[in-house]
This record gives structure tokens, sequence and C-alpha cells, in this order.
């Protein structure tokens, strides 16, 4: 049995002075006692092991000039991280916090379901344990949507209950100088609290029902009546199917289909797949990725830019007022195999934002290797792939016309969750840096009733959320000890930046938790000031290797430096993304955050493991994951899991959110080589 963990207070003890522990107490301790009381987690565990964090001395001297390129120089910037609280990154603690996100109590933390609502309690309890702040209440938005109404009414509700506590607030006059004023929870109240930590996304979920049995059928045009010939899609086997409507019931007859090769506009490359051409009403057929020739188009380097991810073939699509996008499968362009896209799109719910768009898509999906075949008999599938390869590839109306019957169950009343918090100054009064990284998973699903399994995210991405968790407990303990410590020698450098702590919901229906965020921040401030981010997905449990990576690298001079700061001092090497032809950039919430002109980096596992005689490793591994683990049932907690890399790669991201906390002179700009579309 796990060890359970020791009271909030007993934790802040041990951690402030007298005057700072009686205002965090304040702040914390309603939270604490709401986050962890038996009604909001029953049925789930709270396993982390109790830490005390006493921290050695700090010595730092900053002196931070550049170059001509405006970069700084290493040389010139020493700043020693206190090594007592870069060990106390602790192994089982990271374990714990893994093995309790992805367990079955947590049914796959699917957006809005019971499982990420345990989730949420689960991550919000630790924050307040930690010494991290709920953001402070803003006004209430007027809205039509209807989820934000009920979310600005729990915002009301709970203000309103802060005002008829004014007299607890005045009866400490010092500690109405803080700069978030205490949370006050009324437990006299028959409805459940609110949790300050919680944010609300509001979504539309959709499902595909088995009855009537949905379908496509491809059908050529052959002047006749005949259905001879036909091919009809098997839902999950051949084809997956989503849409930008609310209506339970589609249909769509005979539509005009036109392949477009990669589907990319691209004219900084000088390169346009649509070519004029007129999709209204129809189909656009093509492939995912982008063309690997010329050398001069794209990234190169085997990259992939933004114009390679399937979610920018749905974007342009759509504003070009095509009726249905469908794309091509193959696992050398996608990356994965058919299993992956069944599992994410051909099962369960799809998620999606409230759509701003006069555009809407009625329909989108994918189709195996084997359908696509049949759309380019008789030549093979290969003569697409070399047309396409072509700045002069011409879009190709095809003479196969494709019908569709789906039947949805559409709920747009869905709420999933952001769970965010910060340290130092209040969000909104400086620059900050965010700490992101995604607790959604894909919950329970499965082909029928009788197939049923839980998804539930281990390394994808209980990983990720229990990196964080620990970051949090120790940069807390850092702030903590700058606020009261009051010998030059001893104190480290305060805060100048707030640090935004955020676990985001439905990463993995195409981001959707921070894009939420991004473009809806809880600060009078666009994206609350950020001027760095780093998320955390995916992270290396397979064991300590020599290098790092950070997917993200080349946008920010400044950045970058800090980053090869932060791992020099680990002894590690900065890499570039071994896979980076995959599109990582384009694949997690970093995007989210740059297409709002933040810099971010996603760290990422290296690719030489010490103690690893095998060159092959490091690929080894990473197919093996890609093909039996990821986005499957098998992304479980597994006994072999080695949290020593896991360690390195946090003990470099604290050094380096420490470093941007603290400095006053750190405004990064998006000044890398970043030629794809922040938009389209």
């Amino acid at each position: 049995m796990m060890q359970e963990e020791q009271g909030g207070a007993t934790f802040l003890d041990g951690l402030i002075s007298l005057q700072a522990r009686r205002r965090t107490r304040e702040q914390t301790q309603p939270i604490i006692d709401m986050c962890c009381s038996p009604m909001c987690m029953r049925n789930t565990v709270l396993t982390v092991g109790s830490a005390l964090l006493i921290l050695t001395t700090l010595l730092i001297g900053i002196s931070l000039t550049t170059n001509d390129n405006g970069v700084p120089l290493i040389s010139n910037f020493t700043q020693v991280t206190p090594l007592w609280v870069l060990d106390s990154v602790d192994s089982a603690k990271l374990a714990t916090h893994i093995q309790a996100l992805s367990s079955d109590l947590m049914e796959g933390r699917a957006p809005g379901s019971r499982g990420e609502a345990l989730a949420v309690q689960y991550i919000s309890s630790h924050f307040a344990q930690s010494g991290i702040l709920p953001f402070p209440l803003l006004p209430t938005p007027s809205s039509s949507n209807s989820s934000s109404n009920s979310s600005s009414s729990e915002q009301t509700a709970n203000s309103s209950s802060s005002s008829n506590n004014n007299d607890d607030n005045s009866s400490n006059s010092e500690d109405n100088n803080t700069t978030t004023p205490p949370i006050k929870l009324n437990h006299t109240d028959t409805t459940p609290p609110v949790n300050p930590y919680l944010h609300s996304v509001p979504l539309i979920c959709r499902s595909v029902l088995s009855s009537p049995p949905p379908f496509i059928r491809f059908s050529q045009n052959n002047g006749g009546s005949s259905s001879d010939g036909d091919l009809v899609l098997n839902y999950g086997d051949n084809f997956t199917a989503t849409s930008d409507l609310l209506d339970e019931q589609q249909t769509i007859e005979k539509a005009k289909m036109i392949f477009v090769g990669y589907g990319i506009q691209a004219p900084e490359y000088n390169w346009d797949d649509y070519k004029n051409v007129n999709v209204s009403g129809c189909f656009v057929v093509c492939f995912v990725n982008e063309p690997s020739s010329p050398s001069d188009a794209f990234l190169g380097d085997q990259t992939l830019s933004y114009y390679g991810r399937w979610t920018y073939k749905v974007e342009k699509a759509r504003e070009l007022g095509a009726l249905g996008l469908i794309l091509i499968h193959t696992t050398s362009t996608a990356g994965y195999g058919w299993s992956v896209v069944k599992s994410s799109f051909g099962e369960g719910e799809q998620l999606s934002l409230p759509l701003n768009s006069n555009n809407s898509l009625h329909f989108q999906g994918w189709i195996d290797e084997a359908a696509a075949e049949y759309l380019v008999y008789p030549s093979p599938l290969s003569s697409w792939f070399s047309a396409a390869e072509s700045r002069d590839f011409q879009p190709i109306e095809l003479n196969t016309t494709i019908s569709t019957q789906i039947t949805y169950s559409v709920r747009n009343n869905v709420t999933g969750t952001n769970v965010m918090g910060y340290l130092g100054p209040a969000p909104g009064t400086a620059s900050s840096i965010i700490l992101i990284a995604h607790h959604d998973h894909l919950g329970i699903r499965g082909a029928s009733p009788d197939e049923m399994k839980i998804y539930n995210g281990a390394v994808d991405n209980a990983s990720g959320v229990a990196s964080l968790l620990v970051i949090a407990n120790v940069l807390a303990a850092i702030f903590a000890k700058s606020n009261y410590v009051t010998s030059a020698d001893l104190q480290p450098l305060p805060f100048v930046k707030t640090i935004i702590f955020m676990t985001v919901t439905a990463e993995e229906s195409n981001l959707l938790g921070s894009s939420y965020f991004a473009s809806n921040p809880p600060c009078t401030q666009p994206v609350c000031n950020a001027v760095a981010a780093i998320n955390f997905d995916g992270m290396n449990v397979w064991g300590m290797t020599e290098d790092i990576v950070g997917v993200g690298q080349g946008l920010s001079k400044l950045m970058d430096t800090l980053f090869y700061m932060s791992a020099q001092e680990e002894s590690m090497q900065v890499e570039s993304d071994p896979r980076g032809g995959f599109g990582h950039l384009y694949r997690s919430d970093q995007l989210s955050l740059i297409r709002k002109g933040v810099p971010s980096l996603s760290i990422k596992t290296g690719s030489t493991f010490i103690n690893q005689s095998n060159p092959g490793y490091s690929v080894a591994v990473g197919s093996e994951y890609v093909s039996k683990y990821y986005h499957q049932p098998e992304d479980d907690y597994y006994s072999w899991f080695d949290m020593e890399g896991m360690k390195q790669q946090i003990r470099v991201a604290i050094r380096l959110a420490y470093r941007i906390a603290i400095l006053e002179e750190y405004s990064p700009s998006l000044d890398g080589d970043f030629k794809v579309p922040l938009t389209v």
C-alpha cells in the first residue's frame, strides 16, 4: 500500500516562515480541504510521498550580456541552481504519480468524463499542497455560449461567496497586501464547492452510431445505374468519420471527388496543390505529410512543416469551402499504423470546440490504403505519389463519386477542464512563463460494447503530468524561500515573472484545451503575457541519456541558449529531434502557444542511451512504442519503467524555468526560421 501524504499545513510548516506560512495557509488550506475531501476524491487514490524541502545556499552571480546577434553569452551567465533542490526530484514520487493517473480508476481520463473529473481533482490537490495559487477570478464576461455562461455563473457565485466573508479578510490586514486575495469557500452552501484551480473548456462531442450501419460508397461514373464495381467501406476497418455540423443524420449522395495531392497552398515556397480549382460542393482527397522533393521545398532536412500535418489539410479544405475531406492513410506518411487511426478517430467520441467559421465540412475522415488504391485503379497508388511530388501537379477530378450515410450522437453541452495555478506576480501583472502538460487520454472505447477497453495513457501523458507536479513542488519551495529569507547570502533571486502551471484537456483531439486557453486566457492580457513555454508530453521512461531534445529549437535564439546552458549543467548535449519528419512540433500543446507568438519547447527523449552498447537501441525503443503502445490499451504503467531519464529531463526543465523566471532582461521572440503558417 502506498503511503499517505502528510497534511497541507504540515507540509507548509517546514517550507516557509511564520508570516509567509500564515498567508499561504489561508490561501491554500481551504482548497486542500476541498480537493482532498472524501466527497471529491471518493473512488480515486491520492498517493504522493511526503516531502519537506529544506533549501541550501544559493550563490547567484548574473551578468547578462549579448553578442552582436543578441544572443546571451554563456560564459557571462553563471547561475547555480541549488543541488539539494534538484536532488529532491524523486523517482518514487514520479512513479507514484504515473501509477495513480494511469490507473483504471481514472478510466482513461477522457475529456468531460468521470475519469477526467478524478484526474483534475488529483492534480489540483497537489498544486494546493505544493503552495501553487489558483488564478484570481476575472469579472464575469457576457457570452452567448451556453457552456461559457455556465462557467461564468460559477465564477460569479464564487465571487459572491468571497464578498460575504469580507469581515474575515479584514481581520488580518497584513495578509490583505498579498497579490491574490485569500480564497474563501462557502462550506455552508449545499452546492458542491467551486474548485478555483479548474477552468472550463466548452466542447462538442460526436460519436458515430452503429445503427443504421455507417458507410462510404465509392461509385464509378460509368453512365449507368448499375452498382457493379462499387466499393463499400466499413466504418473503423476502412474509414473514420466526423463532421463540423451538429446534425445527427447526415447523408450525401454521389458527390464529386477531386484529388489535390498533399492539399498544400504555400506561396512562400511557390507551391499550390489546388491551382485555383473550385472545390466548393466537392470532396477533396489528399495525402497527409508533404512532398519530399524538390530540396528547396518546405523545411528540408527531413523536418516536417505544419503544411504536412493532417490538421492543416482540414483547415485548408474548410477555408476553401469543400463539402468534405478524405485523408489517405499510409504508415509511411502518417508515421503510425491504421490501428492508431482507428483508436484515435474511429472509436469513441470525436471532440471539437464550437466552430467560428462560415464554412463547415460536412464530412472529414480517413481511408485506408486499400480504399485509396480503388480510387486510383487501374494505376497504382504510387502514381499519385509521383505526381504529387512536383510543383507542376494539377488537381485530378476523379471518375468516382462518394456517397455517405452517417448517424451521429451529438452532445454540445460537454465541458472539459484545464487545471491552472501560478507562482510569483499575479497573472497579467508581469510577463510569464507557462509550464504545460496535457492530462487527457482516450478514455474507454471499442468497436462494440463487448470490446471496450481502458486507454490509460501512462507515457501519454501521465508521465508529463507527473513531471509537472514534481517541478511545481520544487519551484514552489524556491519561491517560498525567496520571499522570507533576509540574508543576502542565502536568498535566491525573486521571481520577476509569473510561473503558470497548467494541465490541459483534449490534447488528443487536436490540442483543444490549450487552444481554448490561448484564445480565452483567464487574464486581461493575451496569453497572460507569456514570453516562454515548456511542454511535457511523453517523457523518457527508458533510462538515462547523454542528450536531450527540445522540440521547437530554432524559434528563439535566446531560449535556445538558455536551454543549452541548462542541459550542459546536467552534463547533457542538446540534439535535434531524431524523428523530426513526424512533425512533433505540431502534435502537442506547444503549437497553440507558438501560434500566439510564444517561444516554446517540448522536452523530448534523446537518442544516445547511457550503458547501451547497441547503436540502434533508441530507434528500436521508439519503433516499439509507436507500434505497440502509442494510443493503445497497452500504454500502462510497467515495473520496468526507468525514472532516471525522466529525472534528467525534469532537472534541465527546472534550471530553464528558474532562469527565465528571475531574468528581467528576457524578452524573447519567434526569431527563428519558422516558415509555416501560424494560421491558415
